[in-house]
């Protein structure tokens, strides 16, 4: 099984949406971006069909993906 970076991971605010960051305040950068952070700038395609997450959805998401470390050790339990 592959490493991954252990927890506790915190969720914080940011201007576009939520950023995650491991125990020493690094961010954590995301393949799934999209599903934590808003768009900026003009409309996108998904966005104009309503095909973007809320920020009220990014941040359910956010808070679920930074749970990961717990989520995992709980299943090796």
């Amino acid at each position: 099984m592959s490493e991954h970076t252990p927890g506790p991971w915190r969720v914080h605010p940011a201007p576009y949406g939520w950023d995650i960051f491991n125990p020493w305040g690094d961010e954590i950068k995301p393949q799934w971006v999209a599903a934590v952070h808003t768009t900026v700038g003009a409309m996108s395609a998904r966005e104009r069909l309503g095909m973007h997450p809320s920020r009220e959805e990014c941040a359910a998401n956010a808070r679920l993906i930074a749970a990961s470390p717990d989520l995992l050790e709980a299943l090796r339990q």
